[in-house]
């Protein structure tokens, strides 16, 4: 895990960043959750897009499922990283887990595990409860698992513009 950005963004890269990369994940999930009938594909976007701008706000799930701080940066090669963070951008402060209410920590919580779970890692475990005797989800394990990515990105989204608001790019 890298400390820190290969290279610092310059102004224009910066502004680039705020003005397309970060709106570009956001319409993103919100387009995929106003689809109807929502599929599978859409929950996934919004789960890996929503998980990323919880990455880019310095949060993530440990290996126990409890929201940690997430500083690091992935490395891409060697010990650099090209990730960003909101702390590369002037003004910009990681999301205190301290701040969050408890229904936003549950939220974020149940959001990322499922997101690492079911889209962002291939997982399969047996579970009579959640699936089918072919071991495929079950119709309240698909709404359930829906309700959860939609309250988690629609959470993310929100947090990271209010994480926004402080950022002073020119």
């Amino acid at each position: 895990m890298a400390k820190h950005r290969a290279k610092p963004l310059r102004k224009l890269e910066q502004r680039s960043f705020l003005r397309h990369h970060v709106p570009g994940r956001i319409d993103a999930i919100t387009f995929h959750l106003n689809r109807s009938p929502r599929r599978y594909g859409d929950l996934a976007v919004a789960a890996i897009f929503g998980r990323a701008l919880c990455s880019f706000m310095g949060i993530r799930v440990d290996r126990s499922g409890k929201l940690t701080k997430d500083p690091g940066y992935f490395e891409h090669s060697g010990k650099d990283s090209w990730e960003v963070k909101i702390r590369d951008l002037p003004g910009g402060k990681f999301l205190r887990i301290g701040d969050l209410s408890d229904e936003e920590r549950r939220i974020l919580e149940n959001g990322l595990r499922e997101a690492n779970l079911s889209f962002a890692h291939l997982t399969f475990w047996t579970n009579r409860k959640t699936q089918t005797s072919g071991g495929r989800a079950t119709k309240i394990a698909k709404q359930t698992q829906a309700a959860i990515i939609e309250r988690f990105a629609k959470l993310s989204i929100r947090l990271c513009q209010e994480r926004l608001k402080m950022v002073t790019v020119i």
